[in-house]
């Protein structure tokens, strides 16, 4: 049997039709069972999936043609022999020519910013200090549009009885070392508190990024 090792660098790919199959997350998930050593049988593979035989047939013909899966070696029985393959890859590197980066971060944040939207307008409104409606008019030069609380004020989220929260959107005017140091404190941040094992479940989308309309 040929020999097989891991190996930590990804395989570059070149082409457009395989750069799309494997832009779709459950067709990596498919090819994962195949990054072994042993590699898998069609027969194995289906069970695996849930398939019947003939769809995870055709899949796994799809992926050898593309060059996703190749035939590591085979067991003779009677009959047709047993056939397994094996990923050759456990990375594959995607460049942007092939690729949008764009329409990979729509497809990342959107299904999330429905349910963050929802969740964050829930706790706005919820507890002793709720968002009571909307405050529009003339503040400082120009003109807003804030959530305000029973009395009509700009609502803020830090009394004391006032859910765990928070959310902003606007420009900041910063020296690239200043935007450099806000990025490596926005990731210090989440890092830090991404390790802790608290009894809350919160839901978090952080972007921060130059805006070259500015």
């Amino acid at each position: 049997m040929e020999q097989w090792t891991e190996s930590s660098l990804p395989a570059r790919v070149t082409s457009a039709e395989v750069a799309q199959v494997l832009r779709k997350v459950e067709h990596v998930q498919q090819l994962r069972h195949f990054m072994t050593p042993r590699g898998s049988t069609v027969s194995e593979f289906a069970a695996a999936q849930g398939w019947p035989h003939l769809k995870a047939y055709r899949q796994v013909k799809l992926f050898e043609k593309l060059g996703l899966l190749e035939v590591s070696h085979s067991e003779k029985r009677a009959g047709r022999a047993i056939h397994y393959y094996r990923c050759p890859s456990q990375r594959y590197f995607l460049p942007a020519s092939l690729v949008s980066i764009e329409e990979y971060l729509n497809q990342s944040f959107q299904p999330h910013e429905g349910q963050i939207k929802h969740e964050l307008a829930e706790a706005a409104q919820s507890g002793d200090n709720p968002v009571a409606g909307l405050l529009v008019g003339a503040f400082g030069d120009g003109v807003a549009l804030l959530p305000a609380d029973r009395e009509g004020q700009p609502w803020s989220p830090d009394a004391p009885e006032s859910p765990a929260m928070f959310f902003g959107i606007g420009p900041l005017f910063l020296d690239y070392p200043q935007a450099k140091a806000l990025q490596a404190e926005l990731q210090e941040v989440f890092e830090r508190y991404g390790q802790q094992a608290g009894g809350a479940r919160y839901l978090y989308q952080v972007i921060f990024t130059p805006d070259s309309t500015g």
